[in-house]
């Protein structure tokens, strides 16, 4: 398809409010010889690529974009997810899904064709996104409540470490005076077990590690 042609189509449906998806007829699809995951691109493949929220793996959210292609004599859909440059300016790397007609799901908010298990590993990438993103701001909180002591919290610090300091053959460090006085509603990383805990004997807020108490003795 000519370049004026893809652009004045495009503007068309755009005007109008319609979302179109681009199917391909499967005999245009350019397979790489050597690695089925690389596809050659001609300029209207490119052109009509599109991102969706499919385009994941189950190891890892991929950033790319999606084509669709229908093998109609097979009745068959193939799609080739998260699709990015490998090299300039056609080859590009994805992940392919083929499913029967049949199969197929569409989704009701974008028309989108949607393969087996799809929505399904997008759900779960959801709530491990969720999960994530609680862990980030408690993390967050903890160190800005950390990093906001006043003036009064830091001269009690102060007053215990010249205390135990002036104690003949106590031993003590500033770190060990830094357990005692810090409040330990903070959630940290336990070095030994690797859990997040807000019950922690010992505290390291260079890394925001602690030794929780459920490890207390190990090492």
């Amino acid at each position: 398809m000519k370049a004026q042609r893809r652009e004045d189509l495009s503007a068309i449906f755009d005007k109008h409010g319609i979302h179109i998806h681009w199917i391909f007829d499967a005999s245009v699809l350019k397979v790489d010889d050597k690695d089925e995951k690389k596809v050659n691109l001609s300029t209207t493949e490119r052109y009509f690529m599109r991102s969706s929220q499919y385009d994941i793996t189950p190891d890892k959210w991929k950033v790319g974009k999606y084509l669709n292609y229908i093998d109609s004599d097979n009745r068959k859909v193939i799609t080739y997810r998260t699709l990015r440059l490998e090299h300039a300016p056609q080859q590009y790397g994805g992940d392919s899904k083929c499913s029967m007609l049949e199969e197929l799901l569409v989704s009701p908010t974008t028309g989108e064709f949607v393969h087996p298990g799809e929505h399904q590993l997008f759900k779960e990438y959801q709530e491990k996104e969720r999960i994530r993103n609680e862990l980030k701001k408690r993390q967050d909180n903890s160190f800005n409540s950390y990093s906001q002591f006043d003036f009064v919290s830091k001269r009690s610090v102060d007053f215990v470490y010249d205390s135990l300091s002036c104690q003949q053959g106590s031993g003590h460090k500033f770190s060990d005076v830094q357990d005692i006085a810090v409040n330990d509603s903070v959630m940290l990383k336990c070095k030994i077990c690797g859990e997040m805990t807000d019950s922690w004997w010992m505290a390291d807020f260079g890394d925001n590690t602690c030794k929780c108490k459920k490890c207390y003795g190990k090492r």
